[in-house]
Order: structure tokens, then C-alpha cells, then sequence
């Protein structure tokens, strides 16, 4: 792979039923740190700019919402802006995004049990740092429990950089 370096994901704007209709995005393994990054490029492909950008520039970006760049954490991180679901709602109502509801391009995939599981299900937040944080450099993070992040889906760590002494 390429390293994108501090790009999450690419996706062509407005072309989830047209030519380039694709996306890419960074996803570190067993840490789920992918999900909001598929959900941001999906609405790419379904012609969402970035809040405060182009047709969401009414929206601010650091309202933290999914469609927010840079990507930040916190209550909206999980949402999107009122301008992401009016992108989205005027795609919906283009030609090009009838092959959305086609059910001949609709296939059901069986997915492992694991695979339903929630991230906490998964691994324990002091897993969750070990492996997000496994560089040499990191080894002494830790996970310090906030209940109230829990109840947002995030782990909070503690990394130490011994490189930086």
C-alpha cells in the first residue's frame, strides 16, 4: 500500500452511481478506527463536501461533525451536519443516483458472528492502546476509563513517547 500520510480516505464526490465510483480509506486492524472514515467517504460519494466547504459552508467544521475536516472527536462525531444530509438528500433526487435503488446490485453477504460485535466487545480499552499505539516508541500506553467516553464509543490513552526525553 501507499501511505498516505495524514490523509484518512479519498472518495470522487457525487459519483457513487457513476464512473469512479470508489473509495479508499485507512483502517488500522482490530481497532475499528475505520468506521467513521468509511462513513465520511461514502457521503464524498454521495456528493457531501466537508463542513465549511462548498455547498456545507454554512456549517462549521468545528462543529466535529462527520463530515468535519480535520477529524476531531466529540459529541457530533457520530452525526452528520445538517448541510452533509442536505448533499445528501439533493443527490438522491439526481438521475445518476438511481442505480442506488436497483435490487439487482444487491447482494447479502454472510458475516462472521465477530463481526457484529461492537468495538468494546472486541477488545478491552487497554488492548484497544496496545495495539493502536504498538511502535517501540509508545510501548508504556495505557487506557485511563472516562464512563462518559465509553457511552461515545472512545478509549482514551495515555502514551508516553520515550523517544522524546
Amino acid at each position: 500500500g501507499k501511505n498516505l500520510g495524514g490523509t484518512l480516505g479519498m472518495a470522487n464526490k457525487g459519483k457513487a452511481c457513476r464512473n469512479g465510483n470508489a473509495a479508499l480509506g485507512l483502517d488500522r486492524p482490530v481497532t475499528f478506527s475505520g468506521v467513521q472514515t468509511s462513513a465520511h467517504e461514502i457521503a464524498h460519494l454521495l456528493n457531501a463536501d466537508h463542513d465549511g466547504h462548498g455547498a456545507a459552508k454554512n456549517c462549521s467544521s468545528d462543529e466535529g461533525y462527520i463530515m468535519s475536516s480535520p477529524r476531531r472527536n466529540g459529541n457530533n462525531s457520530c452525526a452528520f451536519s445538517n448541510c452533509s444530509k442536505n448533499d445528501i438528500a439533493d443527490f438522491l433526487t439526481w438521475r445518476y443516483s438511481k442505480c442506488l435503488l436497483r435490487k439487482d446490485v444487491c447482494h447479502v453477504i454472510s458475516l462472521p458472528n465477530k463481526a457484529a460485535d461492537l468495538p468494546g466487545d472486541v477488545m478491552d480499552g487497554q488492548t484497544f492502546c496496545k495495539e493502536y499505539y504498538r511502535e517501540p516508541r509508545y510501548m508504556n500506553s495505557t487506557y485511563i476509563k472516562f464512563q462518559s467516553d465509553l457511552e461515545q464509543c472512545v478509549f482514551r490513552c495515555l502514551v508516553h513517547d520515550t523517544y522524546s526525553h
